[in-house]
């Protein structure tokens, strides 16, 4: 006689319910609320009210307004489309990002290659987060959007205003607990092996055309015309993703190995984006390291780094450093307005982005925000940068989420 086959038991999963939010959770939530609000209107003062006293508005309409382009003194190209209105809409941001990239200002070219890797990767793990399934259907899963709103006016109003709004609307930062978080943070697998793809394609392949010298590669219309096709990657970035993401999702529809319980997507899902957050610390380290290696090291080495000898007149204070944004404002060289400008979007959108991932690491648990998560923050801000700091926050998080579940499966068992 044989045995009745046991029927095999399905792995224990912790219910999934979002539990409400604590009152130390709300409470603060609210006062981010009130940080990101401030970092908005400084970020406004900033772009607008100061860039509009220290002549760099009226020094950017003057070149959209004149004959030659800026810098190159050749032929400035108004047509890119042939639609009129788009062709005018891009006629007045090529010249700054012209100067930006060819005026020969070493601490703002610098300033510039260290904020590639920066703002590409910030851009990168926003993309991230649009397509977490807690964002679906929010205004953080609309980041083409945002994409397109700082790209005309800039990170420092743009990103806090947008991190606030996604504070007060999103599941995700409403929710309080490591269950609560656990379905609401995953990302499909096929979404995650795209967006390195969708990233290069759409934010470096385009960076790197338009810096690239003229007239030895690129010519004078070819170069305007990449400054212009750089302002929509944004819009590239999100349509890359859109479009690879289905085709390869209605291609592996069916196959592969399902996982069933809810823990055991969360941390298929952990290990699947841990190459991402490695990738993306890299990048950040990568730029940041070398500039400020640039601006630091003494002049007895200079002579031994060749490249580093070509920025012999920089420092740390010339790429870095904006001056004092009180009035009254002094008259500054177009190059160095836009420098300005630049610095104060990557300092204002970094420090906005920190405060809210604060928020995300607080609401996983009490012990994953505190002293310890400060000091590592400031740690990792002088290693890689802002956006390191912010990239090492996002995994920690996730990290924590997963950690928390699986201490919580040991003691169910």
């Amino acid at each position: 006689m044989t045995d009745t086959a046991t029927p095999r038991k399905r792995a224990k999963s912790v219910t999934f319910a979002t539990p409400p939010p604590s009152r130390e959770n709300t409470a603060f939530r609210t006062r981010t609320a009130a940080v990101l609000g401030a970092l908005t209107l400084t970020g406004a003062y900033l772009h607008f009210y100061q860039s509009a006293n220290n002549g760099l508005f009226q020094s950017l309409g003057e070149m959209v307004q004149a004959d030659t382009f800026p810098v190159s003194k050749g032929k400035f190209k108004r047509v890119f489309t042939g639609i009129k209105p788009l062709d005018t809409y891009l006629t007045n941001f090529t010249p700054f990002f012209g100067v930006l990239t060819h005026a020969g200002d070493d601490s703002s070219y610098l300033f510039w290659l260290w904020m590639i890797g920066q703002f590409g990767v910030q851009w990168a793990l926003f993309l991230l987060e649009s397509l977490r399934e807690g964002n679906k259907g929010s205004l953080a899963s609309h980041v083409g959007l945002v994409g397109f709103l700082f790209q005309n006016l800039g990170l420092a109003t743009v990103i806090p205003a947008f991190l606030l709004i996604t504070t007060l609307t999103s599941t995700i930062s409403r929710a309080s607990s490591p269950t609560g978080l656990m379905n609401l943070l995953r990302v499909h697998s096929t979404d995650l092996n795209v967006l390195p793809f969708s990233f290069l394609l759409a934010y470096f392949f385009p960076t790197i055309c338009m810096m690239l010298p003229y007239p030895a590669i690129n010519s004078h219309s070819s170069w305007q015309g990449w400054i212009a096709a750089w302002q929509f990657f944004p819009l590239y970035t999100v349509a890359f993703q859109y479009l690879l993401g289905s085709f390869f999702k209605a291609v592996d529809q069916g196959k592969g190995f399902k996982l069933k319980s809810d823990e055991a997507k969360m941390v298929g899902y952990f290990w699947h984006a841990r190459p991402l957050y490695i990738g993306a610390l890299f990048i950040c380290g990568v730029f940041h390291v070398n500039v400020l290696a640039i601006c630091l090291l003494p002049e007895w080495l200079v002579d031994v780094f060749p490249i580093a000898g070509t920025y012999r007149n920089v420092s740390f204070a010339s790429v870095f450093l904006p001056p004092v944004p009180l009035p009254p404002f002094e008259t500054v060289s177009v190059v160095r307005g836009i420098h300005t400008f630049l610095i104060w979007d990557m300092f204002v959108s970094g420090a906005a982005a920190l405060v809210w991932a604060a928020l995300q690491a607080r609401n996983v648990s009490s012990r994953t925000f505190g002293v310890t998560w400060v000091l590592k923050t400031i740690g990792y801000t002088i290693i890689t940068g802002p956006t390191g700091a912010f990239v090492m926050a996002m995994w920690e998080r996730d990290s924590a989420v997963v950690e928390l579940l699986i201490e919580q499966a040991m003691k169910d068992k």
